[in-house]
């Protein structure tokens, strides 16, 4: 067979399934695939805030890096098929906890700061695009003491509150715990910085990522490690749990640069960076996220046995085939490239059974079993994603089509040829390699059927 690209599919992504979804399943144990692909997963708006310490005064630099979605933005036509958004991200400071109630009771007002932009879409298409963003980078100094923000975005003059994203920080007389840990993407040459991850205070799943350390004063460099725990995290406070990854500093790690600074390249990637000098000692590691499963973490600096910084953080995965988000769904969603026997057996059961048989089924196909993520399953259920995307019609989901299960079994094509015979309904002709599949329409509305 052709074949699904690997060979099947497998399975890393299911602890993040079973771990995060489980309990939603059970409680939509009839939900759709057609809920799950409208179901939003990413946030409607990136935020993440870095307290830096100045090495002018006794201020400290609050920078808030931020990313927004196109399709979080309001979009109005601006003629020859362009779109344009006027959109103004607004940070309002105040000083004091963060209310647990009402959070527009706070009465301690302290700074707005505001970030503006007109926002260009090339398409209509491209205004709802969840895979294009729109950057910025704010930064305010601020004294020792207790803060919190709010979020309002104001996009083409209509006003929305971002609850969800207030957060309470807090600025003592040293920089903070966890202030001194920053995360970026992979960096070959750390000396010239990088870019953000830009997902807020999450961390992009199965990805490795650069963890940047600002060693502090009267701190040695000869016994720095770091430790990265998985973790839950309440409110207020962090508990670990297993050790996942445990790793020394060498001294190709260390170097010395002026203070951090994040700034933004044409409004689509923000970057950390060096200022001139060297004022402060760093170290940096890359982190082997890609064989840690999806769930809550905290990195741990260590000076021997002495801790001496921590920073948790959630992995999040943006782009879940939307079919394990749940297991009744997903196993609906192979029935193309199961016998009939397999097929009934694997719905056999309680959830519990479900869940098992579903997990054994992909654990003994994964081509990379030293990790969590499993490609070989990913690519399938990708694959369910494009098909629904691209074949579905008024009558049939793409993924239930001919053309979706060829596609679900073989992958794209290496050709696809269109013929419109007069008098003779239009046919596709899908080329593998030396196979060839020739589908036929049989409505004006996209429905084709495999005729050989």
């Amino acid at each position: 067979m052709y074949a699904l690209k690997y060979s099947l599919i497998a399975t890393a992504i299911l602890l993040f399934l079973f771990d995060f979804f489980a309990p939603a399943a059970h409680a939509q144990s009839r939900v759709s695939y057609f809920q799950l692909a409208n179901r939003a997963i990413a946030p409607p708006i990136f935020l993440d805030y870095h307290t830096v310490k100045s090495s002018e005064n006794d201020e400290t630099t609050v920078w808030f890096d931020f990313k927004i979605p196109y399709n979080t933005l309001q979009f109005r036509s601006s003629g020859s098929g362009t779109f344009a958004s006027e959109t103004e991200l607004i940070i309002t400071i105040r000083e004091g906890e963060l209310p647990s109630g009402d959070r527009s009771l706070s009465t301690s007002f302290l700074d707005r700061i505001f970030w503006t932009q007109r926002v260009t879409a090339s398409s209509f298409d491209e205004t709802s695009s969840t895979d294009k963003f729109v950057s910025g980078v704010v930064k305010k100094n601020l004294p020792p003491g207790t803060y919190h923000y709010s979020v309002r975005l104001r996009t083409d003059g209509i006003n929305r509150d971002f609850r969800s994203l207030a957060r309470e920080f807090t600025i003592t007389d040293r920089t903070g715990r966890d202030s001194r840990i920053f995360f970026s993407s992979v960096s070959d040459t750390p000396t010239e910085g990088a870019s953000t991850l830009g997902l807020g205070r999450a961390i992009p799943y199965a990805k490795d990522f650069g963890l940047f350390f600002m060693i502090p004063d009267g701190v040695g460099s000869d016994n720095l490690r770091v430790k990265v725990f998985e973790a839950e995290r309440s409110q207020s406070e962090v508990t670990r749990r297993d050790l996942v990854f445990e790793q020394a500093f060498s001294s190709d790690d260390l170097f010395n640069a002026g203070k951090i600074e994040i700034e933004n390249h044409e409004n689509t990637q923000n970057v950390v960076r060096f200022a001139g000098g060297d004022t402060f000692s760093y170290a940096y590691m890359t982190i082997p996220n890609n064989r840690f499963r999806n769930t809550g973490f905290e990195v741990v600096i260590f000076d021997g046995e002495t801790e001496i910084a921590s920073r948790a953080f959630q992995t999040l995965w943006i782009d879940i085939p939307r079919s394990l988000l749940n297991v009744d769904v997903a196993i609906a969603n192979m029935e193309p490239i199961l016998d009939q026997d397999t097929f009934r057996e694997l719905r056999r059961g309680n959830q519990q059974a479900r869940e098992r048989k579903f997990r054994e089924f992909w654990n003994e196909r994964d081509p990379e079993p030293e990790r969590y993520f499993n490609p070989l399953m990913v690519e399938y259920f990708s694959r369910v994603d494009q098909a629904f995307r691209r074949f579905s019609t008024p009558n049939t989901p793409g993924f239930q089509s001919d053309r979706g299960k060829v596609f679900l079994r073989n992958g794209e094509p290496d050709r696809i040829e269109r013929f419109f015979p007069t008098n003779a309904p239009a046919t596709e002709v899908w080329t593998y390699g030396s196979r060839r599949f020739v589908f036929e329409a049989t409505t004006g509305f996209g429905d084709y059927v495999l005729r050989n």
